[in-house]
């Protein structure tokens, strides 16, 4: 199935690029298509300069396909963008009768 996001995309380029195949669709397992631990902290390299988020290689070994993995990959988006958000001033606050 081919990728149905801009994340999902970016994750089939990565995987065909580290495994040497010409496409990857995001239900293929990482390691069934000859993925290995020397391959999988190379792909986990690529994901932090794509992403800017911390993947690790227990990621990968928890979701093996692009799919698994794009939905990870979000949340630790998710929760980044959360992480860094500014803390409201109080002056910015409205105030609601209880």
């Amino acid at each position: 199935m081919a990728p149905r996001s801009e994340v999902e995309t970016a994750l089939a380029d990565i995987f065909a690029q580290v495994l040497g195949v010409e496409q990857v669709g995001i239900h293929d397992d990482f390691f069934e298509l000859g993925g290995h631990s020397l391959l999988a902290t190379q792909l986990v390299a690529q994901l932090l300069n794509t992403f800017a988020v911390e993947v690790t290689v227990i990621d990968l070994f928890e979701a093996t396909t692009v799919a698994g993995l794009a939905q990870r990959v979000e949340q630790k988006q998710l929760l980044e963008q959360l992480q860094t958000r500014p803390v409201e001033d109080d002056a910015d606050r409205e105030e609601f009768a209880l």
